[in-house]
């Protein structure tokens, strides 16, 4: 089975629910065959827009495009109902008919195509193979697990070849082990279908895992679009570096090549980043992971810390630690492999190129 399918292009899109607007003005381009996920908290507009790409709800204002065709255009008066856009969607629910079978479920999409029995058959034989879900056909739905039931969603999206995919929060309702297992069967299954697909999720490790660049939304705008890493590393704004993943922030006072920590004087050589100009009330962002933790005492390596312990707790492979640097109190992980105690003083080390300083300036944004 192979898709081939054009690129989605999405702009100026607009919904209003009365005076509530609920995605404003966004835009975005989805290349051949790529995997873009929506990421955001609840409320943010992400569902909205994959409803209107979908054909579900109806844009205020905007365009979207997939190739050559127009889904919807509010300023030309366009609109294609869903059932013309060629589109697969996987919903959060399933949205499986209990009273059918496997392979009736399955083949229903292509039977509202009016495809005649005999290709029926082959054609839902092979997508079931495709999710592993082979000889499983004369199972009633009720029958099968959760993820079971996914890989049925699944496939019955796949069926008759759509150009674009759209998943709506599809392993939100299985366990933790079941979304891992999912993901990994999502990511293996792209590399035998070429597809088209937007991926709407709220689970950073989704986004991050399986997504070829994420949208990350906030308040109906789109915040950063860009590689899992790119995102991740190199957040454009505030919301995108506190929203995803863990992030350590320090006050301080920034200065020329160089940023001073609040209530302790040590000073840091790290370049000013965001529009930070010297003098100014600014905070020292880094993700944990990137902060090497030694004891106090060990051999120093520079731009280097004092910390001190003041909570840990033990959960079996790690020690979560509470702890003072300068004026703020931080979290980090240490490992559980020695034994750290409350009280003790530690070094961190802050690689400067995993450095961000942030202004706190009133009219930063």
């Amino acid at each position: 089975m192979s898709l081939t399918p054009p690129s989605l292009s999405i702009s100026d899109l607009t919904k209003r629910f009365g005076r509530f607007v609920a995605v404003d003005s966004i835009a975005l381009e989805l290349r051949p065959g790529e995997l873009v996920a929506l990421l955001g908290p609840s409320g943010c507009g992400k569902t909205t827009t994959l409803r209107m790409v979908a054909g579900l709800e109806r844009p205020s204002a905007g365009e979207i495009r997939f190739g050559d065709r127009v889904f919807v255009s509010i300023p030309r008066a366009i609109e294609l109902p869903p059932e013309k856009r060629q589109i697969g969607m996987v919903f959060q629910s399933y949205a499986l008919w209990p009273h059918m079978t496997v392979f009736e479920n399955v083949a229903y999409p292509l039977q509202l195509r009016g495809i005649a029995k005999a290709d029926i058959r082959g054609k839902v034989a092979a997508v079931l193979d495709l999710v592993n879900l082979g000889g499983a056909g004369d199972k009633q739905i009720p029958q099968l697990s959760g993820g079971q039931q996914q890989r049925v969603a699944l496939a019955r999206a796949l069926v008759y070849e759509p150009a674009l995919m759209l998943f709506d929060e599809p392993f939100s309702n299985l366990d933790t082990q079941l979304r891992g297992q999912m993901r990994m069967e999502l990511k293996m299954l792209r590399r035998k279908v070429e597809m088209t697909g937007l991926f709407v999720t709220h689970d950073q490790v989704e986004a991050l895992s399986m997504a070829d660049r994420i949208a990350i939304m906030h308040a109906g705008r789109i915040e950063q679009i860009g590689s899992p890493s790119e995102v991740y590393r190199q957040p454009k704004t505030r919301f995108v570096r506190d929203f995803l993943g863990r992030v350590v922030n320090l006050r301080g006072t920034a200065d020329a090549g160089g940023f001073r920590i609040a209530a302790g004087g040590e000073r840091l050589a790290v370049a000013a980043t965001h529009d930070v100009h010297p003098g100014a009330t600014a905070e020292l962002s880094i993700r944990p992971e990137f902060v090497a933790i030694v004891p106090a005492g060990a051999p120093d390596r520079p731009n280097s810390i004092n910390a001190t312990i003041e909570e840990l707790l033990f959960t079996g492979d790690r020690f979560e630690a509470r702890m003072r640097v300068g004026g703020d109190n931080v979290l980090f992980d240490l490992p559980s492999d020695r034994a750290w105690a409350e009280g003790e003083s530690v070094r961190l080390h802050l690689p400067t190129d995993a450095v961000s300083i942030w202004s706190l300036e009133p009219d930063a944004k």
